[in-house]
């Protein structure tokens, strides 16, 4: 239940927030109020002695995405015939992806890091129990499928403190399609390796007011295999997941609107875990892994006639599984968000309150509750060639208080070649409810932990060399304390606070349209890591990537579309890891039959490399998947 001093808190910091005054101006910056991506849009000032029309609503306008941000579309989903959202990230430089059995279980890093916000529609959907390994909290794999997704935002760095007070390595914010004026339905079959079997439909659609979005899933794999192994065949990585998507909007008048969102999924299966012999990975056991995900909110959008709209949004994410242990995790919370222009200011500010509640019976504890109610305000400021915005959220958390977390972004467009962004912000994460509670025979939680604090930055610069080449640097530091590791050299292994970590990094991209058929990329990222474990800072050994490289070929001619793409990995300590690199090679081909039907061909890791990018947790070898799409 929703406390009524949550209600309150909420319904004042909006009633307040709602009395500023708007002025015009000359430029107005517009926000998507579920996105990290903001509008300019520049109208005459309105006349002083003149009633200004009623207004109407307006078509939004052309989104300016900020420097530090990569957007992928879902054109660029579609033509590289992405099958789930682990395979569409993993075309973006520095982007790296932890799974331990390739398809039942993946974790994102941004800027070396895995404490990445995950978002959707603008809603976290961080699990409270925590993951099996590392610091991540949304697994990718319980995400909706691809052909519900408009768009994905994948931001370096802590991003907007509406969204929270814990990224380190960044924030990714799928935006979910809205139905569409004209019914379409589209169909998606596919087969291939190992027993792969994938079926996907969406239907989209508006009847009055009302617009639907619905997409179902069925994917469906018998086992995988991998290289240099003792018995790969005997692995089972075998799944079964089904899922449905419903995004229903109903439009209320010219100002008001209502969304709601349901995402049903089922998956089965069997894990697997691995030891490495002789430089060799050698099967010890199968797990079974059960899954169960129900997530649904409803959202209340007002001053949809503006420029700058808000929102009040419920929602509840439960999620149940049975992977070793039987876990019960569900997330409520009730969150608002408004904004307004007041000059050359973008003033947004909001409200949240959330209630974490998780159950593990073989860890010993039961229906585990924490609540945290937040506050956040935001301003967005242009002056000329510069934008600043800083911000600060206010988290009042019931196991460890209050804190607070200001952030200050700077962008600097010099002309229309150079954009320069800067961003420093401060870190707070609280301890996962596993990290706690979690006490068997061979684990031992920690009822004392101390939450991770410190800060993050981030510089960077944007060059367009010519009209079709674009050079990115981006360069990236964190420092926190306290930091939350499970100590498996012990027995039981025990959850334990670091003295400090610092991390830092750059990546490097280069951006060529050769011409109107041909596009280029490649990209560097460095990423170095120390840790002081209570003997000083050293340097962390076990990092994945220490020097990663990324570069793609893409090809549209015709009917033809084609590209091909390499990820690989230097510098690794080969003692931990199978061995001190890899080189992974991944392709898909495709040809429009007809303007409704295509066909396509992918391949991933075509040339067979054996490596890991999760301790001795092979990755998948090579594979192949032909389908085909129909829209009708």
């Amino acid at each position: 239940m929703v406390s009524q001093r949550s209600i309150r808190t909420l319904s004042i910091l909006l009633a307040l927030a709602g009395t500023l005054p708007v002025s015009a101006d000359t430029t107005r910056v517009v926000s998507d109020a579920d996105s990290d991506t903001f509008y300019v849009t520049v109208r005459q000032a309105a006349p002083v002695k003149e009633a200004a029309p009623p207004k109407a609503a307006a078509a939004m306008p052309a989104p300016v995405v900020r420097p530090e941000t990569q957007v992928i579309t879902a054109q660029e989903i579609a033509t590289q015939h992405a099958t789930n959202v682990t395979d569409a990230l993993r075309r973006v430089n520095g982007v790296s992806i932890n799974e331990m059995v390739p398809g039942t279980s993946a974790y994102v890093k941004l800027n070396g890091d895995d404490r990445v916000l995950v978002l959707v529609d603008g809603q976290s959907l961080a699990n409270a129990q925590g993951s099996a390994y590392g610091r991540g909290s949304v697994d990718l794999t319980s995400l909706p499928g691809v052909g519900a997704i408009e768009r994905i935002e994948v931001t370096r760095g802590s991003g907007s403190v509406a969204y929270g007070s814990g990224a380190v390595g960044g924030v990714i914010n799928i935006i979910t399609k809205k139905g569409s004026t004209t019914p379409q339905t589209t169909l998606d079959v596919n087969t291939g390796s190992w027993g792969t079997h994938g079926y996907s439909l969406s239907n989209s659609g508006q009847s009055g007011k009302t617009s639907w979005f619905v997409t179902g899933n069925i994917d469906k794999r018998s086992y995988y295999k991998f290289p240099q192994a003792y018995d790969s065949d005997e692995s089972r990585g075998d799944y079964n997941n089904k899922s449905l998507s419903l995004r229903l909007d109903q439009k209320l008048n010219e100002a008001n609107s209502l969304t709601l969102q349901v995402f049903h999924k089922t998956s089965d299966g069997h894990s697997s875990t691995f030891d490495k012999k002789d430089d060799r990975f050698q099967l010890l056991r199968n797990k079974v892994v059960d899954r169960l995900y129900n997530d649904y909110s409803l959202t209340w959008h007002f001053r949809e006639d503006t420029a700058t709209p808000g929102y009040i949004r419920y929602f509840n994410n439960y999620s149940r599984t049975w992977w070793t242990n039987h876990y019960f995790t569900r997330t409520q919370g009730l969150e608002g968000q408004n904004t307004w222009q007041i000059g050359a200011h973008r003033l947004t500010a909001g409200a949240a309150w959330t209630e974490d509640a998780g159950t593990n019976k073989e860890a010993n504890y039961f229906d585990e509750k924490r609540h945290n109610l937040a506050g956040y305000v935001e301003d967005v400021w242009n002056i000329g060639k510069w934008t600043l915005t800083p911000g600060l959220r206010v988290d009042d958390n019931s196991t460890y208080g209050t804190h607070y977390t200001p952030r200050l972004a700077v962008d600097y467009q010099a002309n229309d070649k150079v954009k320069v962004y800067a961003s420093m912000a401060r870190v707070f994460a609280p301890p996962r409810l596993n990290d706690q509670f979690y006490f068997t025979g061979s684990t031992a939680g920690n009822r004392d932990l101390e939450p991770e604090t410190g800060y993050t930055q981030n510089l960077g610069i944007q060059y367009a060399l010519t009209p079709k080449t674009v050079f990115d640097l981006h360069v990236f530091r964190s420092h926190l304390h306290d930091v939350i590791r499970w100590n498996r050299a012990v027995t039981p292994h025990e959850a334990e606070n670091l003295d400090e970590e610092k991390k830092r990094g750059l990546e490097l991209s280069l951006t060529r349209t050769i011409n109107e058929h041909w596009r280029w990329n490649a990209g560097y990222s460095y990423t170095h890591i120390d840790v002081d474990t209570g003997d000083g800072l050293a340097f962390d050994a076990t990092y994945n990537r220490p020097n990663g490289y990324f570069s793609s070929l893409d090809y549209t001619g015709g009917r033809w579309h084609g590209n091909v793409s390499l990820t690989a990995g230097t510098g690794r300590n080969d003692t931990y890891y199978l061995g001190s690199s890899y080189v992974v090679w991944d392709g898909t081909v495709s040809y429009e039959l007809t303007k409704d039907c295509t066909l396509y061909v992918k391949a991933t890791n075509f040339t067979n490399d054996a490596y890991d990018l999760y301790h001795e947790y092979p990755a998948a070898g090579r594979a192949w998947l032909v389908g085909a799409t129909y829209t009708f």
